[in-house]
C-alpha cells in the first residue's frame, strides 16, 4: 500500500471514530450537509495528529511596491513616516525617566550648562569656536528696539493682549503658536535689515532625514525623531544655481531634512513652544535636532574630503536655540566639539515677558532679529565656506 493511499486510510478510519471523546470534548458526527468550514476543522486536526503538516497558501502583497534602490530600501524599512507628513500633530514625548537615560547615553554627548557654567566656559573655550564672538555681540549690542515705529509698538500692545488670552484659556501650543509666537517672529523679520532673505519655516510636521543624522543610544538605537516648531531658513542662492549642489551632496540636502522646499536652506536657528501643561522634554526636541544639524555638517564635510585618507576635523559655527514658554523666552546657544562627540548647550539669555511692559516684547523681537541678521551676515557666508561653494563659478571644490 502506497504512502499516500495509508494516509488517506487514516484520515478516513479517524474521521468514522469521530463521535469518541478528545480532550473532555464531544466530536460532532460529520453529516451530507455539513459545512466545508466544519469538515476542513476536522481534516487539519487529524493531519496535525499524524504529524503531517499542513499545506498554507501563500499571502499575496497588497499595494506593496519593491524598492528599485538600496538607498529607498533602507527608507522602506526605517522608523515609518520618515517623510514631511501634512499632519500637524506632535508624536508623543516619553516618560521623564526615559528622556534623560536617552540623552545621558547618546552619541554626541550632551553637556546642559547652567547661566554661570556657560559663562565660564565661554571665558575658556569661546574663542575657538568660530562666530561664537560675532554671535554674542549681535545679542547684546545691536540697536534694533530703536528701529521700531508707532505701529511695531502697537502690534506689541496687541500680542501681550494675546499672550493673556491664552494663558486665561490654557491655550494649546499651536494655539500659542498661532496667536503669538508666529507673529512675533513675523515682527522680528520685519525689525531685520535682511527680511527679503530670511524664511520662517514651520517644521512641526517634518522628520530628521536620513535617520542615521539622529543621535543613537549605548545600544545603537535611534532615541527618536523628535521635532521642533519653527526653524529659521536663509536662502543659499537662486534655486537654479543651487541645482548642481544639491545634485552633487550627499543625500541632495544642506540639512537635516530632505524637503524640496527646504534642502537648499542653511537653517540656523530653531525654536521650540511650550505650556505651562506641555511635558518637559523641550531642551531634548531642540538638542535632537540641533544634533541632526551638526552630524550632516560633518557629513558634508567629510564628503568634501572624501579623497584625503584623514580628513581633518571640523570646526562647526554655533546654532542659537529659542525655547518659547507661554511668559518666559530662553535663548541657547549649541556648539558642536566635533573631537569630542560632545554638544554644549549654553543658558546664554531668559527673557521675561510683562503684560504690562511693551518693552518686554520689544526686546525679544529685536533678538531674534539680531540673530537673523548674523545668520545672514555671518552664518551663511561660513556655511558655503565649509562645503566649499565657489559662487563664482557655482561649483564645489574637494578642499
Amino acid at each position: 500500500m502506497s504512502t499516500q493511499s495509508f494516509q488517506s486510510q487514516r484520515i478516513t478510519d479517524w474521521l468514522s471514530s469521530c463521535d469518541q471523546p478528545r480532550e473532555q470534548q464531544q466530536c460532532k458526527p460529520l453529516t451530507e450537509g455539513t459545512s466545508p468550514s466544519i469538515l476542513n476543522a476536522h481534516l487539519k486536526r487529524a493531519l496535525q495528529d499524524m504529524d503531517i503538516e499542513t499545506p498554507r497558501a501563500k499571502r499575496r502583497a497588497t499595494g506593496v511596491a519593491t524598492p528599485s534602490t538600496s538607498k529607498q530600501r533602507a527608507r522602506d524599512n526605517s522608523v515609518p513616516s520618515l517623510r514631511s507628513s501634512t499632519t500637524t500633530s506632535r508624536s508623543s514625548s516619553p516618560t521623564k525617566r526615559q528622556r534623560e537615560a536617552e540623552i545621558e547615553f547618546s552619541k554626541p554627548d550632551f553637556d546642559f550648562q547652567n547661566r554661570d557654567d556657560s559663562k565660564d566656559w565661554k571665558e575658556k573655550n569661546g574663542g575657538k569656536v568660530p562666530l561664537m564672538k560675532e554671535l554674542l555681540e549681535t545679542i547684546y549690542t545691536n540697536d534694533i528696539a530703536t528701529r521700531a515705529s508707532s505701529k511695531v509698538l502697537s502690534k506689541c500692545e496687541t500680542l501681550l493682549k494675546e499672550i493673556q488670552k491664552c494663558r486665561d484659556r490654557n491655550a494649546t501650543e499651536e494655539a500659542w503658536s498661532d496667536a503669538v509666537i508666529h507673529p512675533v517672529l513675523r515682527m522680528a523679520r520685519k525689525l531685520s535689515c535682511c527680511k527679503e532673505c530670511v524664511d520662517i519655516i514651520n517644521v512641526k510636521a517634518l522628520d530628521v532625514w536620513p535617520i542615521e543624522l539622529l543621535p543613537t543610544n549605548a545600544q545603537s538605537r535611534l532615541v527618536g525623531r523628535k521635532r521642533v516648531d519653527y526653524s529659521i531658513g536663509l536662502e543659499m542662492a537662486h534655486r537654479n544655481q543651487i541645482k548642481p549642489i544639491l545634485s552633487a551632496v550627499e543625500d541632495h540636502t544642506l540639512n537635516q531634512t530632505d524637503h524640496k522646499m527646504l534642502r537648499d536652506r542653511a537653517l540656523c536657528c530653531h525654536l521650540e513652544i511650550k505650556t505651562e501643561r506641555s511635558p518637559d522634554d523641550a531642551r531634548f526636541q531642540l538638542s535632537t535636532w540641533c544634533a541632526a544639524g551638526f552630524q550632516k555638517q560633518e557629513n558634508l564635510w567629510l564628503w568634501r574630503h572624501r579623497d584625503l585618507q584623514q580628513p581633518p576635523i571640523p570646526t562647526l559655527a554655533p546654532i542659537p536655540l529659542w525655547l518659547w514658554k507661554e511668559k518666559t523666552v530662553q535663548l541657547w546657544v549649541a556648539v558642536m566639539d566635533s573631537e569630542n562627540a560632545r554638544i554644549h548647550l549654553l543658558d546664554e539669555k531668559l527673557f521675561l515677558i510683562d503684560e504690562d511692559d511693551v518693552g518686554s516684547l520689544l526686546k525679544v523681537a529685536a533678538a531674534m532679529a539680531a540673530v537673523m541678521e548674523w545668520g545672514q551676515r555671518c552664518y551663511l557666508p561660513w556655511l558655503k565656506k565649509f562645503i566649499g561653494w565657489d559662487e563664482d563659478d557655482g561649483a564645489l571644490d574637494s578642499g
